[in-house]
């Protein structure tokens, strides 16, 4: 039996520039043909948990850019359906992928499509970013529960990114030249020293 807003092919909103994907579009992993702006959950296939029977499930988790850098923001789309009908959903979050980390709560845009800005200062805040090198993968989570406590879950890799090699506490750090951040974050050169070069505190020029 049909059941209002089970249908898995969505157009997304415009103001994300998505194409309508179908099964005319050719595409195999989930993203619409021609679609370089957004990225989803590489061919994951979608797990449920509790009564997979009548669990949601999140048949697709996109996002409007595959990396994100500092004072940037991207927003995440997720298409969910749900056999016992959409009304029975009562929430979605974004975690972490074991769950332990909260990141926000996904809104209702209509059907079966639930929406989340996600902002570089709001990972940050939930979890500190720190790293060493131009870019770390962070994986996220997009859980779903109706009314029974059934849950569908999804995941997305997102890519950090810096134009300097290393981030610490959430700002882009050059940890081959900061004399706070040397080579690690947190590592500050004495004064005596005659500062950061390469990665290490130095007592000569």
């Amino acid at each position: 039996m049909h059941r209002p807003g089970l249908s898995i092919s969505v157009c997304l909103p415009l103001l994300l520039s998505f194409a309508c994907a179908g099964p005319a579009d050719g595409s195999t992993d989930g993203t619409s043909s021609g679609d370089t702006g957004s990225t989803d959950t590489g061919g994951d296939t979608p797990t449920t948990t509790g009564a997979p029977s009548g669990a949601p499930m999140v048949m697709e988790l996109l996002a409007s850019a595959p990396s994100l850098t500092e004072n940037e923001a991207i927003i995440l789309t997720a298409i969910v359906v749900d056999p016992d009908g959409l009304d029975t959903i009562v929430a979605g979050k974004l975690t972490s992928e074991d769950g332990s980390v909260y990141y926000g709560a996904f809104a209702h845009m209509g059907g079966g499509t639930y929406q989340l800005p996600l902002s570089w200062e709001q990972l940050g805040m939930a979890e500190k970013i720190d790293f060493n090198g131009y870019e770390q993968m962070r994986v996220l989570k997009a859980d779903f529960q109706d009314i029974d406590g059934n849950h569908g879950e999804r995941t997305i890799a997102i890519k950090l990114t810096c134009d300097t090699p290393g981030a610490c506490d959430g700002t882009c750090t050059d940890l081959l030249e900061d004399d706070h951040n040397c080579g690690q974050c947190g590592e500050t050169c004495l004064d005596f020293m005659y500062g950061c070069k390469n990665g290490e505190c130095t007592i000569g020029g």
